[in-house]
């Protein structure tokens, strides 16, 4: 049963789309067909398909085939004359020998007597004669219910009918085999035309169709199991290598778009932040590090460059106002300090002049007034006038030489009551200048004039790499090579793929250009290097800063940057007293720096710029 309903299931698959073909509604494929010759042929096979239908008693399906037959040729004579008279007729002929066979199969069992039982399987095997073979099977079953010994009826169930079955499932195979060989032919060579022209879809449907005509073509299944999966997979693979290939050369572009972009960025950040454009140059590092959120450059910038900028700036502009205010209260004193002085020379001239005109002194005349007026200066127990206008002078000076006094007797009872003995500190202050704080008055050979340094660019003064100082190097896009490495005594560094390589009195753009340059001849293909200096050089601060100490040069920095790092000024500082001692081989330089006269009058030329063992004194205002 099984065997005979997938027979039936091919042919009904094979007829259904046989009736799509020829009965589509869309006039351009009855045209293409048309053209092809091959409506009437189909026509035909239609029709054959419909008569063996009919002669294996299948009446549904013959009607349903002869049906569409005449829709599209309404004057086929053959489909009618199945449609409307024979089909009819052997519908008819059936009913009456099945109204037969239910009053014999009640005669038989009403009674169940040889006789009757005879009767009825003579008419089922008119049914097995007339290849109704479906009830044939069902009426010797119910022979063989009333007699289970009955041989007949054993035999046409066990051998005949399905030895009949299989002969007519052969003969339908070979039938269709045998009439649709040239068809199969046929749409195979379409199909083998249409791969070899690269139309996979077509090939696949004309490969489908020749298996509803020969379930079992070879050629057909090769092509549609292998060939065309094979070349559709190809297919795929070339476009899918070609999109790889256009996306990975639009990732390339839009990285370099991305590099120069950030480079720009960053170049206008740098340019902003050297004209103390610092508003605009937080815009552009911000926007460098929303593009590129791992760049330490511009991190540096935002986080400690631009603040301490900030930080300095707010201190000079404090300073201006505090040296401002400081004028405007010396201005104040001396106006007072003027008054009184006319005061007195008005109260003196008046009382000597009374004393003349009551001829209690004697008198002699010099000609020393600016209206050369003579002047009567007294001899005897009253003050000269020269003496009168020094008196405020004096007074200054005692009141100095008491603070110097006060601050001797300080710091002789500190060295009291230390463990240091005053020798220890006289052998102390006669080490060099690398062993302790250097004060004003160390051994210095040399005193280098302010101008000699004044005006420089800042550029000139970039810091630059020695021993000791630890270098982060990194390469854009690849994390494997970044390492942080340190400057030996000979000055070197060792990278991958480079080896040692010499930075020693270089800056950080020259060791960039350089390793970038290097890596760029074999290795990467416009490499982006970034170096960051972790570790710098250092420079002392001594004297009166609120934080005085040792502190690293990061970068360019000036007298005033390293004062705005130890904290500012102390109250008693001599603002304009700052010196820098440079050591210069084996002697030590001394380089002034008016400090106070720079921020009073906004002139940076005398602002000097640090080099690495610099110290900074800013000694004691004496006043």
């Amino acid at each position: 049963m099984k065997k005979i309903f997938f027979l039936i299931l091919i042919v009904f698959i094979a007829l259904a789309t046989y009736s799509n073909l020829v009965f589509a509604q869309d006039s351009q494929t009855a045209k293409e067909l048309a053209t092809e010759g091959l409506l009437k042929e189909r026509i035909s096979a239609l029709y054959e398909k419909a008569v063996s239908f009919y002669n294996q008693d299948k009446l549904k399906e013959a009607d349903e085939l002869l049906i569409n037959i005449l829709k599209v040729d309404p004057l086929h004579e053959g489909a009618s004359l199945y449609l409307y008279e024979k089909i009819p007729d052997r519908i008819a002929s059936r009913k009456a020998q099945e109204k037969d066979l239910k009053i014999q199969e009640e005669l038989a069992r009403k009674r169940p007597t040889k006789e009757n039982i005879d009767a009825l399987y003579k008419k089922t095997v008119t049914l097995y004669k007339k290849n109704d073979l479906n009830r044939a099977k069902e009426f010797f079953g119910k022979v063989l219910e009333l007699d289970p010994n009955h041989k007949g009826a054993k035999l046409y169930l066990d051998k005949k009918i399905p030895d009949r079955i299989e002969a007519e499932k052969q003969q339908e195979k070979d039938r269709l085999k045998n009439a649709n060989k040239e068809k199969v032919d046929s749409l195979y060579k379409k199909a083998k035309v249409f791969y070899d022209n690269g139309q996979l879809d077509r090939a696949s449907d004309m490969c489908y169709q020749i298996f509803e005509l020969d379930p079992d073509h070879k050629g057909a299944k090769v092509y549609l199991r292998e060939k065309i999966p094979n070349k559709i997979e190809l297919a795929k693979q070339i476009e899918e290598r070609k999109a790889t290939e256009s996306e990975q050369e639009a990732e390339t572009e839009r990285e370099k778009a991305l590099k120069e972009k950030i480079k720009s960025l960053y170049k206008q950040g740098v340019s902003s932040y050297n004209k103390d454009e610092l508003g605009s140059a937080k815009y552009f590092f911000g926007q460098v590090l929303e593009l590129d959120p791992d760049n330490s450059n511009a991190k540096k910038y935002l986080q400690e460059k631009i603040p301490d900028k900030i930080e300095l700036s707010a201190l000079e502009a404090k300073y201006r106002l505090e040296l401002q205010k400081e004028e405007e209260i010396s201005e104040r004193a001396r106006q007072e300090q003027f008054v009184k002085e006319e005061a007195r020379i008005e109260e003196t001239t008046r009382i000597y002049k009374e004393q003349i005109a009551e001829g209690k002194v004697q008198t002699i005349n010099v000609q020393e007034s600016v209206e050369d007026i003579p002047i009567d200066i007294p001899i005897g127990d009253e003050k000269d006038l020269t003496e009168i206008e020094n008196e405020a002078s004096q007074e200054q000076f005692i009141k100095q030489e008491a603070i110097v006094e006060e601050k001797t007797k300080i710091y002789q009872e500190q060295i009291a009551n230390s463990e240091v003995s005053v020798q220890e500190v006289q052998e102390e202050e006669k080490k060099p200048i690398e062993n302790k704080p250097v004060a004003v008055n160390s051994a210095i050979e040399e005193e280098i004039p302010i101008d000699k340094y004044a005006s420089v660019d800042s550029s000139q003064y970039e810091y630059l790499v020695s021993t000791g100082d630890s270098l982060e190097i990194s390469l854009y896009g690849e994390p494997d090579m970044k390492q942080v490495t340190k400057v030996s005594e000979e000055g070197l560094i060792t990278y991958p793929f480079l080896g040692s390589i010499k930075v020693k009195d270089l800056n950080a753009r020259e060791i960039e250009e350089k390793i970038a340059g290097l890596l760029g001849e074999e290795y990467f293909v416009d490499p982006q290097v970034t170096v960051v200096i972790k570790v710098h050089a250092k420079f002392n601060i001594l004297g009166e800063v609120r934080r005085p100490g040792s502190y690293e040069i990061s970068g360019p920095t000036t007298v005033i940057d390293a004062i705005s790092v130890a904290g500012g000024f102390t109250d008693i500082a001599n603002k304009n007293g700052v010196k820098v001692v440079r050591k210069d081989g084996d002697r030590n330089k001394v380089i002034k720096v008016p400090v106070h006269r720079i921020l009073k009058t906004g002139d940076s030329s005398k602002n000097i710029y640090l080099k690495k063992g610099d110290t900074i004194v800013v000694p004691e205002s004496f006043f």
